[in-house]
């Protein structure tokens, strides 16, 4: 399945590992590289890396925030 697309993941290449589940390595379009098994893959339960429908878009959660007094 690689370079297939799943959703926003595209798929780079299969992870080396014994037995199940199998593992793909896939970039999400955002740039994120992470594992994501077949099935999730598969059965869509794994669109993106997190990044798709967050408002704000990536790295919102590292931003600190100063309370004005």
């Amino acid at each position: 399945i690689t370079g297939n697309k799943y959703g926003m993941w595209t798929v780079i290449s299969l992870v080396p590992s014994k037995g199940a589940p199998i593992l793909w390595l896939c970039k999400c379009a955002c740039g994120t590289v992470k594992e994501v098994t077949s099935g999730n893959l598969k059965n869509g339960s794994s669109f993106s890396c997190g990044c798709h429908g967050h408002k704000f878009g990536h790295g919102i959660n590292n931003i600190k925030f100063k309370h004005i007094l």
